[in-house]
């Protein structure tokens, strides 16, 4: 028999898992890969190696994301200018504040400080597919003057025991 006890137990865990509906997101995230199309569809190989990088959201509403191209093998003291320029082309490090449309599947960062002082105060819209321990961001940016969307893939980092 399903009492009225139940019910309301029922209610209050639903309630309590999509109040707020940044919750899912929450926590410490590795990219895996990174996949570049062009408007046609088609695969470009902006960065052969792939990348290393993480993606951190808090419960309180801030997100921090570093992604650098992976074979980097440079100091900053003996970096050429290409090289530098390279990783500014391709890398990205940012830090603000996130919101979630769970019904459009978009996450918004709302960029406070960048590596790009041109992303601070913008609000980059990502649409996510979250699938348990896998998270994939897809977007839209420029490479070389060439409009590319993106999807990176990401796994959840787990505590250590």
């Amino acid at each position: 028999m399903f009492s009225p006890l139940w019910a309301a137990l029922a209610f209050l865990l639903a309630v309590g898992q999509t109040s707020d509906p940044r919750a899912a997101l929450v926590g410490t995230w590795r990219v895996q890969e990174e996949i570049d199309t062009r408007a046609d569809g088609s695969v470009v190989s902006v960065i052969p190696q792939g990348y290393v990088g993480m993606v951190i959201y808090t419960t309180d509403g801030f997100v921090s994301g570093t992604l650098m191209p992976r074979a980097r093998a440079w100091a900053v003291g003996s970096a050429t200018a290409d090289q530098m320029r390279e990783t500014l082309e391709t890398g990205t490090a940012y830090t603000g504040r996130f919101e979630v449309d769970p019904k459009s599947h978009t996450v918004t960062h709302i960029i406070v400080s960048s590596m790009d002082p041109s992303d601070e105060g913008q609000r980059l819209s990502r649409t996510y597919v979250l699938d348990g321990d896998a998270l994939a961001l897809s977007g839209k940016w420029s490479y070389r003057n060439e409009s590319l969307g993106f999807t990176i893939k990401f796994t959840r980092v787990k505590p250590d025991p």
